[in-house]
């Protein structure tokens, strides 16, 4: 998992990052996802949609947002030890998903790639939208500490990486651009909660 090389889990010792990726495997089989991301998408969607659901799936997202929406839907688990497990590597989680994020204020270039080295915009989008569902994360279901960055300092980046990196005050609706019907779907979606 990529998400084992987030900056977080260097300062931990061995042993600690032992404890990290057995829960991160744990909340991560794919019957705790499904379940997680259909929580996701029956309790929360409804109030703020920023993932285009008939899109979304394991092998059509980048691993980022696949990441962050199991996460929120973790937390909405009827069980305990689950939404337990998912408090527990939240900050990890966000810190991988904030170092992927174009021109990263954090330790960028962990993130996973596209085969030439380089993102395509529908990756980097997900990216942000990843980033925007940790701030949502954080927020709603975090420590004291947590909403505080999440309010102050989080949602902040994932505004200035959005205007700069995905360049939202020059963007067109026009189908004759490089971007396809998808992205816009998901740029006008993003753009509606995020606004």
């Amino acid at each position: 998992m990529s998400v084992m090389r987030a900056p977080t889990l260097l300062l931990l010792t061995d042993h600690a990052r032992l404890d990290i990726r057995q829960q991160l495997q744990d909340l991560c089989r794919p019957a705790c996802m499904s379940r997680f991301i259909a929580y996701y998408f029956d309790i929360w969607h409804l109030n703020c949609r920023i993932v285009h659901r008939p899109s979304f799936g394991f092998g059509m997202c980048d691993e980022s947002l696949v990441l962050a929406v199991v996460l929120l839907g973790a937390m909405y688990s009827p069980d305990a030890a689950e939404r337990l497990a998912a408090s527990a590597i939240i900050d990890h989680v966000e810190s991988y998903i904030f170092s992927c994020l174009p021109l990263s204020h954090l330790a960028g270039g962990v993130c996973h790639k596209n085969p030439d080295g380089v993102r395509d915009d529908e990756e980097e989008f997900q990216i942000i939208q990843a980033a925007f569902t940790m701030v949502i994360t954080q927020f709603w279901t975090g420590t004291g500490a947590q909403k505080l960055r999440a309010s102050t300092r989080l949602f902040d980046i994932v505004v200035e990486v959005r205007a700069i990196d995905v360049h939202i005050e020059t963007r067109q609706h026009l189908m004759t651009t490089q971007h396809t019907e998808r992205a816009l779907t998901r740029l006008d979606e993003f753009c509606a909660v995020s606004l």
